[in-house]
């Protein structure tokens, strides 16, 4: 995964899943960047890499002038079709995302997680995604009403070696294996079973 995103073997790689929308993803998108420009984030040598949804109606262009934002952090923006969110996911150091299901399979991966929202903008896409479970079981921080200040102490938290020993812990016990493909779908169909054919 990191040979296919170039990553240097002393850089951190902050993945930033992206959401269907423009006005989630330029917010998040921008306030990672400004966050990982902090002067004790930048000496652990942050890599940006912003995952366009497969469902973004928007052209990936749209997200290109966020590189020239950046001064001194390298910023990768990849569509689907050149690699996916989950093959991302084992290459990164830290994913920073508005709630994608993403956070979920890093989780199982054992890599930090931070959500970032804005309540504005929460309020205009409806509740909180079911992937913030992670949150309440501890295996994910969130930073509440877009505050890049308390954005970058995370990142500057979890990017420390031993900075995420307690979001690991609480991975390991919520979240021991990946459920197996076709399991949701065999549990549903055992209680359909169970309550229409019992006898």
């Amino acid at each position: 995964s990191r040979l296919q995103l170039g990553a240097q073997t002393e850089e951190r790689v902050i993945f930033v899943p992206g959401d269907k929308s423009l006005s989630i993803n330029w917010p998040l998108l921008h306030s990672v960047i400004v966050a990982a420009h902090e002067k004790e984030i930048l000496r652990l040598n942050p890599v940006i890499v912003f995952g366009v949804h497969p469902g973004d109606p928007n052209s990936p262009s749209c997200y290109t002038e966020a590189m020239y934002l950046s001064h001194r952090i390298r910023v990768l923006i990849k569509k689907t079709d050149e690699m996916s969110g989950k093959e991302i996911v084992p290459g990164s150091n830290l994913i920073v995302t508005a709630g994608s299901t993403l956070g979920e399979i890093a989780a199982y991966q054992r890599k930090p997680v931070i959500g970032f929202f804005y309540d504005c903008l929460r309020e205009n896409n409806g509740s909180l995604p079911p992937v913030w479970d992670l949150a309440a079981r501890g295996a994910a921080l969130v930073v509440r009403d877009g505050s890049i200040e308390t954005l970058s102490g995370f990142i500057k938290v979890l990017l420390s070696p031993l900075g995420c020993k307690q979001l690991v812990r609480a991975q390991e016990r919520n979240y021991p294996s990946p459920p197996k493909p076709g399991s949701t779908a065999e549990c549903v169909a055992n209680t359909i079973e169970t309550f229409f054919f019992k006898k």
